[in-house]
């Protein structure tokens, strides 16, 4: 999980300053975490990834500024999500 996390948030930052490929990146991404979420068996886990899915679909990009919140709002729900994932694997 950390991986396609770690490959989302790098893909976010690439996309900072392209409103609609950020938007529609992060609408995928929500949509992959949730989907990778659902097959998770430890309950610790599974809540942090889908917490974070569910930052993801909230998270609204229109303008250029917001893409840049929108990333910098993504990549510190990403970062959060991969500690509570090492916390509950160690």
């Amino acid at each position: 999980m950390p991986v396609l996390i770690g490959a989302k948030l790098s893909e976010f930052s690439s996309l900072a300053e392209k409103p609609k490929e950020l938007k529609a990146s992060i609408a995928a991404a929500a949509t992959e975490v949730e989907t990778k979420a659902a097959s998770i068996q430890d309950t610790a886990i599974k809540q942090a990834v889908q917490g974070f899915a569910d930052e993801l679909k909230k998270i609204e990009v229109t303008t250029r500024k917001s893409a840049v919140d929108a990333t910098q709002t993504a990549i510190a729900g990403g970062t959060g999500t991969m500690e509570k994932v090492a916390k509950s694997c160690a």
